[in-house]
């Protein structure tokens, strides 16, 4: 029986052996490689990525531009004083490249623009515009927004111009200034949109628009209709990283869209070259450039750009093959030691006794607790360091990154600092925001922005309840002391 048993064992290791060998050398392995602060990058908080002219990547974090040239980062500071206003604009960053190379940021009411010599534009909007949009031909368009129902995107194809708003209407000019074509609106109950954003498909004919971080919708050019592909929270961006598929890089992490049959697949983590996997729940900007490379955008790990497939050699595949006969017969090994140690013990099959090293690791096991407890502890405060800027950092991010559950996560964090997940995630933004305040450098927004509390108004509120729970601590002790 027991024989039966080790044959049996010994048959679904090499099974699971062919089954993890094959699939790897047919497909290969798609893999990203970092590009942070080490290498020059300014922050390893990436918000926008696009392709210059010349074919560069520009990667545009909080406060610089980016440049990327294949071996170094030329980085172009943007100042948080030195802007120009944009009363019509109302959404989040944005940035495009015009056909004079010049690069236009659009973020929150703030515009800056930059010729092609990297020199900052002063007064770039003609009198009487307050936003500017520039179509993927390069051609920039100053216009008026209607506060009623301004224009959120904007987009050329096949001399055509189309027009987003925000009541979920799209126009058709013909040309740049040319009369109405037709007009549609989006199928949805609700069709007032607040956040939109547009790529184009040029081979199949149709735009992909995101939108209010919920929806996924096409629009077909020849049948002039509108469909919902996809829809889940916080979508932030998306791309098209091939001819029949999208990235969507999202809270829940990226999607994957089949945009044959509109499947979508949640792809849980990305390897890096350097071994380590990075969980696509921290990815926040997802781009595709003009060579077919995938670029991703993090709140932590900085540019991450793609690498192609890895093929497998012919004595790569042979290495593998090798070492799967090294496991099956260690396999065999260990069912030979079962059988002489059996016919020792008269019949009976005694479990290996331990080395008097693993003996001692036991007894120590208890007293390494406590240095346990503070490693996990310096885990999990780097964690939330590295996404004090990414207001979505939760809980569950938190015992992702760490590998753990929810439950085994607060059960550790209590005993080790009496505090909840989230009350330790809180505490360590705002020291941040603390330290930030001290510095004296920041406005109460921009500091409530990098410490991650969404809102000045909000960051305060907690200020004034950390407040309330010392002085409510303070107070039991000198009664307790009484």
């Amino acid at each position: 029986m027991i024989a039966s048993d080790m044959r049996k064992r010994i048959w679904i290791g090499m099974m699971l052996m062919m089954l993890a060998l094959c699939p790897s050398v047919a497909r290969g392995q798609m893999l990203f490689e970092p590009l942070g602060t080490g290498n020059g990058l300014a922050a390893d908080y990436v918000v926008y990525i696009l392709q210059l002219k010349d074919n560069r990547i520009a990667a545009v974090t909080l406060d610089d531009v980016n440049i990327w040239d294949g071996k170094d980062f030329r980085r172009i500071r943007k100042s948080r004083e030195d802007f120009t206003p944009l009363p019509g604009y109302r959404g989040g960053y944005h940035a495009y490249i015009d056909k004079e190379e010049g690069m236009w940021i659009k973020d929150y009411g703030r515009l800056w623009h930059y010729d092609k010599d990297w020199k900052q534009v002063e007064q770039p909007l003609p009198e009487g515009c307050d936003d500017v949009f520039v179509d993927d031909d390069g051609e920039v368009y100053f216009i008026q927004q209607n506060p009623e129902n301004p224009m959120l995107d904007l987009k050329a194809v096949d001399g055509c111009r189309y027009e987003f708003y925000a009541d979920g209407s799209l126009r058709c000019f013909a040309g740049r200034s040319g009369k109405l074509l037709y007009e549609n609106r989006l199928p949805l109950a609700d069709s007032q949109v607040e956040s939109s954003l547009v790529v184009t498909d040029y081979q199949r004919k149709k735009f992909y628009q995101l939108l209010n971080q919920r929806f996924c919708m096409v629009f077909d050019l020849k049948s002039r209709q509108w469909s919902e592909i996809f829809r889940s929270e916080r979508l932030h961006t998306i791309a098209l990283a091939g001819p029949n598929t999208a990235l969507i890089t999202s809270y829940d992490g990226m999607w994957k869209i089949d945009l044959t049959n509109l499947k979508a697949e949640n792809i849980g983590q990305i390897k890096l070259t350097d071994g380590y996997y990075v969980s696509s729940s921290r990815l926040n900007t997802v781009f595709r450039d003009r060579e077919g490379r995938l670029w991703l955008g993090s709140y932590d790990r900085g540019l991450l750009r793609g690498c192609p497939p890895q093929a497998r050699t012919a004595w790569g595949t042979a290495g593998l093959w090798a070492g799967g006969v090294i496991v099956v017969v260690g396999f065999a090994l260990l069912y030979r030691r079962n059988r002489l140690r059996k016919a020792k013990a008269g019949g009976a099959l005694l479990p290996p006794e331990k080395p008097a090293e693993e003996k001692g690791k036991e007894r120590k096991g208890k007293e390494a607790q406590p240095a346990r407890h503070e490693e996990l502890m310096a885990k999990a405060r780097a964690m939330v360091e590295n996404n004090l800027a990414n207001p979505e950092y939760s809980v569950e991010k938190l015992a992702q990154d760490l590998c753990m559950d929810r439950t085994g996560l607060y059960k550790k964090m209590k005993a080790a600092t009496n505090q909840s997940p989230l009350e330790f995630i809180k505490s360590i933004r705002l020291a941040h925001a603390a330290q930030l305040m001290k510095e004296g450098n920041l406005s109460m927004q921009e500091i409530a922005a990098r410490s991650g509390m969404g809102s000045a108004r909000h960051m305060m509120q907690c200020f004034k309840a950390l407040n309330k729970k010392q002085e409510r601590g303070e107070g039991q002790e000198r009664k307790q002391g009484e």
